[in-house]
């Protein structure tokens, strides 16, 4: 937490941190965080990065994001090497058997949670699946 700063300090301070990382405003990417078409369209636009959502599957970035982006680079005139994919690896890990499985508990719960919410039922009606984010938000919001 940032605690209580006037935006002008925190700027200050995250100025100072990437400065000390050995980044320079000329070589940071500005990107933009993309599920749905539109503001992937948006990123290819006006961004030099899109950060992915890790309930993206191949199928969706292929068939969905991959074309949205292209449409969006195609309006601003730019190329698809403008344009810096990230995608976030979601993953269990454990020293023992028991820690992997807490883990991999902890990781289904993760996404249940985002496939719960409307905004990422894209994906899910991509692959037929749909009524899934329904009863997801359902138990979500029963506190299940």
């Amino acid at each position: 937490m940032l605690g209580h700063a006037d935006g002008d300090e925190v700027l200050d301070e995250l100025a100072a941190g990437e400065a000390a990382a050995g980044f320079d405003d000329d070589e940071r990417a500005d990107p933009l965080a993309a599920l749905g078409p539109r503001m992937t369209e948006v990123a290819g636009e006006v961004s030099d990065g899109i950060l992915l959502h890790g309930l993206s599957s191949e199928r969706f970035v292929r068939e969905v994001t991959l074309p949205a982006l292209e449409r969006g680079l195609a309006r601003a005139g730019r190329k698809r090497s403008d344009v810096e994919l990230t995608f976030p690896a979601l993953i269990a890990t454990g020293d023992t058997a028991q820690e992997l499985a807490e883990s991999e508990k902890k990781l289904r719960q993760h996404f249940a949670f985002y496939a719960s919410t409307p905004a990422y039922s894209a994906v899910l009606e991509l692959h037929g699946w749909g009524g899934l984010q329904r009863d997801l938000y359902e138990l979500t919001r029963d506190g299940r």
